[in-house]
């Protein structure tokens, strides 16, 4: 994150210490954002979406070289964030036009 502050910072000509407490307020509103509305939007970013993943039954089958028997476990419900690319972002790095391939 120094790198990001560093060149903000040197951009709009503002005290890096001001842009960490920034960053900091505005990573502190998404998490808040995201938990209370299940969604949070950044216009021509994007948005990073709460989602609940259902528990599944699972199985260690791989325990090293020794010879123990798979073991079962339950995975339980847990939630997961989504980001989802803006429109623009997504043209942004996949530009059109571009025959390279």
């Amino acid at each position: 994150m120094d790198k990001t502050i560093k060149a903000i910072s040197e951009k709009a000509g503002i005290n890096p210490e001001v842009v960490e407490l920034a960053i900091n307020i505005f990573l502190d509103h998404l998490e808040k954002e995201v938990i209370k509305n299940k969604e949070f939007q950044i216009t021509n970013f994007g948005k990073f979406v709460l989602k609940k993943r259902k528990g599944i039954n699972g199985r260690i089958s791989k325990r090293g070289k020794t010879n123990i028997k798979p073991i079962d476990v339950i995975i339980p419900d847990f939630n997961k964030i989504k980001f989802i690319a803006s429109k623009r972002l997504k043209e942004k790095i996949n530009p059109r036009g571009n025959d390279s391939a």
